[in-house]
């Protein structure tokens, strides 16, 4: 048999085995939501909604398990088909056999379709079973609701609690001795929703469902939704709950003291250090590079790290214990700002008179100078930047386990971590002026190297020094054209490094000697402001690029350079020649 025909045999024999697996498949219950309406008496209506997905394409039967066994069922169940491909249909009755707690859903004949909504209800009394009952201590009364049982299970469960208004609202908690699914540590309640009203209370509790297991609720409601006298303690879960229940709770509950404030007064005092750390950084490294770096509030550095501590101290207190969640961001906004630091405060310093002399090019070579502090305090460096990313981390890793027992001070520990900012974004050594001629040397030996080898042109480094010092304290690039126009002295390339809003900034320039009424001025554009140079004679001018990059401030070099140069004789033969020649008879005319 060829590759072909085993080809098409194996694909028939996948169409023809499809729909029979797919037929065999059984329908499976993806959510299951319980509605239970409380009396005053103790009787309940119970209502099941069950949204069921069937890969057959087809549903005619379903049964739940662990149904009361006093349960009365009522004669309202019905099915809807609720997938895309059927919107607005209507609903099917269904026929319901309740025996020995099983409820057997089948419609008068088969439904064809993929995704079902299947309800149905009954009433049935939990006093009597002890589902409900009044609690000891005579201010509760306690449901403990157990749903059917479905195979397979869904992984979550809803149950809507209705009851009658009552001074204390219903609360959700787990049932004692609960076997909680894997991957979970401290609750099986996923969400809690209470809306209240001046007739009806409702509690709607969503939560997780383990594998082949009942869903179990417990709810604490207020004696008031019952008009039932106590009785005694049923042992039902042979658990003893006199007097361990709580009292109701409107807010967050409360940290322990004990356990809390040991950690809160240290990370007060940690970020005390770590401010007073980084205010001596920043003033060292302000005064190795010659420039002042101010705080945003004028306090002294020791002052200012203490209040900030205990002003990160506050906040918690706030938050934890006072129940004053503005109060406490108001106070964390203050201890942050008291760790901001202004951008830094450059005064080029004054020079005295001097003298240019020519260099080699290895006086571009970079001069390594002394390394500044705080490289871990600061997030433009490398140590920064790790020491930040994981104190970042770990405070997330610590919020969001809080945030399983409380989402609310989950939430706080996120957002306080963000007072970590200011000491590790402000104050950096990015905002501080370059070392003496460290960026003149890296600028003009990129442009040195852009300019290359050209015979047209001479270009010589150039350093300043002060009259009896021999440090430099400025540097030059040079340029000679060859045939440089009469009154050109030359071009020098330069970077000037000027204060601003954001520091300081080097911008580079191109200084255009010339001397005064000469050839080379004139020819050089109109728009260039000229100043006295040097001499008496001499006229400079300053030309900025549009952009301080070093390929924009060479072609700029160069044009210059080519407006103030002599052209080539090719060039100049060119010019003289006349564009058009004249008419043939004027010229013979001329000639007669």
């Amino acid at each position: 048999m060829s590759l072909s025909r085993i080809g098409w045999v194996l694909a028939l024999l996948a169409l023809l085995g499809w729909p029979s697996a797919g037929w065999a498949a059984e329908p499976r219950v993806v959510s299951s939501t319980t509605s239970l309406e409380l009396e005053p008496d103790g009787s309940a209506r119970v209502r099941h909604q069950l949204h069921v997905d069937s890969p057959s394409g087809a549903w005619d039967t379903l049964v739940v398990s662990g149904i009361a066994p006093d349960a009365r069922l009522s004669h309202d169940a019905h099915a809807q088909r609720a997938d895309h491909a059927a919107p607005g249909s209507a609903s099917t009755p269904l026929d319901v056999i309740l025996q020995s707690g099983r409820a057997t859903l089948t419609p008068p004949e088969p439904l064809s379709g993929r995704s079902f909504t299947v309800e149905f209800g009954y009433e049935l009394q939990l006093t009597e079973s002890g589902a409900l009952r009044v609690l000891p201590d005579g201010q509760h009364a306690e449901l403990l609701w157990v749903g059917p049982r479905l195979a397979p299970a869904p992984d979550t469960a809803s149950l809507i609690v209705r009851a009658q208004a009552a001074p204390q609202p219903p609360k959700a908690l787990d049932p004692p001795g609960e076997r909680l699914p894997a991957g979970s540590s401290h609750s099986a309640i996923v969400l809690s929703t209470l809306r209240r009203s001046a007739e009806r209370d409702q509690l709607e509790v969503v939560r997780r469902v383990s594998a082949d297991e009942a869903p179990r609720w417990r709810v604490l409601l207020d004696r008031g939704v019952l008009e039932l006298a106590a009785v005694e303690q049923s042992a039902a879960d042979g658990v003893d709950l006199d007097g361990i229940w709580p009292a109701p709770e409107r807010s967050a509950p409360r940290a322990p003291w004990t356990r809390t404030l040991p950690w809160v007064l240290l990370a007060a005092c940690g970020y005390a250090l770590l401010t007073a750390e980084k205010a001596r950084a920043v003033r060292s490294a302000a005064a190795l590079r010659g420039s002042q770096v101010l705080p945003l509030v004028r306090v002294s550095d020791h002052g200012r790290a203490a209040t900030s501590g205990l002003l990160l101290c506050a906040a918690s207190v706030a938050v934890l214990w006072l129940d004053l969640p503005l109060l406490g961001a108001l106070t964390l906004l203050v201890a942050m700002a008291l760790g901001c630091y202004r951008p830094a405060r450059f005064e080029p310093p004054l020079r005295g008179p001097g003298q240019w002399q020519p260099l080699a090019p290895s006086a571009l070579a970079d001069v390594p100078g002394p390394a500044l502090p705080g490289a871990w305090l600061d997030v433009g460096r490398a140590p920064g930047a790790m020491l930040l990313l994981g104190l970042l981390g770990g405070a997330s890793a610590l919020a969001l386990r809080v945030f399983e027992r409380s989402p609310y001070y989950g939430a706080c520990l996120l957002v306080s971590a963000v007072a970590l900012l200011p000491v590790f974004c402000t104050g950096r050594a990015a905002e501080l002026p370059a070392p003496a001629l460290a960026a003149s040397r890296r600028f003009l030996r990129r442009a040195l190297r852009r300019l290359g080898a050209r015979p047209e042109l001479t270009v010589q480094v150039l350093g300043r020094s002060c009259t009896g010092v021999s440090d430099l304290d400025e540097l030059r690039l040079a340029v000679y054209p060859a045939r440089a126009l009469e009154g050109l002295i030359g071009m020098e390339l330069a970077l000037d490094v000027q204060p601003s809003l954001t520091g300081p900034v080097a911008s580079p320039v191109v200084i255009v000697r010339a001397a005064e009424g000469s050839a080379c001025q004139r020819a050089l554009p109109r728009q260039l402001s000229w100043t006295r140079g040097r001499s008496a004679e001499e006229r400079a001018a300053l030309v900025r690029p549009k952009l301080p990059s070093v390929a924009l401030s060479v072609e700029l070099l160069r044009e210059l350079i080519a407006a103030a140069s002599e052209p080539e004789v090719s060039e100049r033969k060119e010019r003289r020649r006349p564009t058009t020649r004249p008419p043939a008879r004027t010229a013979t005319a001329h000639a007669g």
